[in-house]
């Protein structure tokens, strides 16, 4: 047992005094980079299966990194020299990393349901296989959007801010099942193009689009901006909506017409029909 000499651990108080030694080779006292709090507590010895165990327990500033970074460090830089320090240790995730990697888990299992939910109903809506593919094709731009948003506030990717991309793909899929349905609308309706009848469903539908970006965007403004602890949490959720949003609805009046046009070539060169077909198939 190495232990200060009995003359300076007469009280609680020499704690304050222990020395701690930097990464600079220099030594503080403890109270210098601790908070220390006196309490009474049973000792204990805690075992599971019979080994004894020791939890290691820390709290993550959020504004500086996330817990999902600082586990990872602790994963790659520390365990694998403790483990060729210590010969049979075992060292196992509980807490908060835990549960977030289950619940991470757990939420791509959902978002695969619900994304094959949506295209499940956006094919018996539009009456097609390939143009729902078409109106999911924006989802993926608007985690772009919400990624480079957290990046351009300032801000980290947090569990909270999983659970906003998972919601704005449902804002995303309204804004292009709009614009689609209106384009087969001018199709089956009108004697247009299928240039023609995009640009015109582009140019009908773009208030809606607008207005939708621009009233979910303002209307998470002001939780950008929130300063309370209270709503601390939920701000990443706001940035992913806001961000979202706008960098989709962008990519959305631009790639959607472009996947339409490029859908209805593949139909007309490896699935041929007849002119009359051709007027009244809305899917192609």
């Amino acid at each position: 047992m190495v232990r200060y000499p009995e003359s300076q651990r007469q009280s609680t108080s020499n704690l304050d005094d222990v020395r701690i030694h930097l990464t600079d080779g220099t030594q503080v006292p403890l109270f210098t980079v601790a908070n220390l709090t006196e309490s009474r507590a049973f000792s204990s010895i805690d075992r599971v299966d019979g080994l004894r165990i020791v939890s290691v327990t820390a709290e993550v500033d959020n504004s500086i990194e996330t817990p999902g970074k600082v586990n990872a460090t602790v994963i790659k830089n520390i365990i694998p020299e403790l483990s060729a320090q210590f010969p049979g240790l075992q060292i196992n995730q509980a807490g908060q990393g835990r549960d977030e990697s289950e619940d991470m888990a757990s939420l791509g299992k959902m978002m695969v349901i619900a994304m094959m939910t949506i295209f499940v109903l956006l094919a018996s809506q539009l009456r097609s296989y390939t143009q729902p593919f078409v109106v999911l094709a924006g989802v993926p731009f608007g985690a772009a959007g919400a990624i480079i948003g957290h990046y351009l506030l300032g801000y980290n990717i947090s569990f909270i801010s999983i659970f906003g991309m998972v919601a704005l793909s449902g804002v995303v899929v309204n804004d292009s099942l709009v614009l689609v349905d209106q384009y087969n609308r001018n199709r089956r309706e009108t004697d247009a193009s299928v240039p023609e009848a995009i640009v015109a469903a582009s140019q009908r539908r773009f208030r809606a689009i607008f207005l939708t970006t621009a009233t979910t965007a303002l209307g998470l403004t002001p939780m950008l901006f929130e300063s309370s602890t209270q709503a601390q949490f939920l701000v990443p959720m706001a940035v992913s909506l806001a961000t979202g949003i706008v960098f989709a609805s962008v990519i959305i009046l631009f790639l959607i017409p472009a996947l339409v046009v490029i859908r209805e070539d593949f139909n007309r060169r490896f699935l041929p029909a007849t002119e009359a077909e051709k007027k009244t198939l809305v899917a192609g």
